[in-house]
């Protein structure tokens, strides 16, 4: 049988062999959670880097198409101008041809009544001149 000296040393030989290979688990354990949060914060790098490549993709597009837009609402705008100018001329050129037509108008009874005036005093004048 074994006494008290032979099972303290077994006890503390087991206990060194217990710790040790505790010791080897924990460090194992350790190396592949550090491994792991390495591949994970790898993994959150490249979503990162895809996701700020989607955005950029997504507001060159969307830029792109604001562009177009301005563009497009540029272009409208301008027509719409051009319509208001020629419209603007158009009137304008009524407006210029109803006050000649008015102008001749009075002219031309003016003159109507100039001769008629002129005939009333000539049939007076021959009227007050004793022959």
């Amino acid at each position: 049988m074994l006494d008290q000296k032979d099972l303290e040393l077994l006890q503390g030989m087991m206990e060194s062999v217990v710790g040790s290979r505790i010791a080897e688990s924990e460090e194992r354990r350790n190396s592949r959670i550090a491994e792991s949060e390495e591949r994970m914060v790898a993994r959150i790098a490249e979503s990162e880097e895809r996701m700020n490549a989607r955005v950029a993709e997504s507001e060159e597009r969307m830029n792109a198409k604001i562009a177009e837009s301005e563009e497009r609402m540029n272009a409208r705008v301008a027509e719409s101008e051009e319509r208001m100018v020629a419209r603007i001329a158009e009137s304008e050129e009524r407006m210029n041809a109803r006050t000649a037509e008015s102008e001749n108008l009075l002219l031309e009874e003016m003159d109507r009544m100039q001769t008629n005036i002129t005939n009333r005093i000539v049939k007076i004048d021959s009227c007050l001149i004793p022959v």
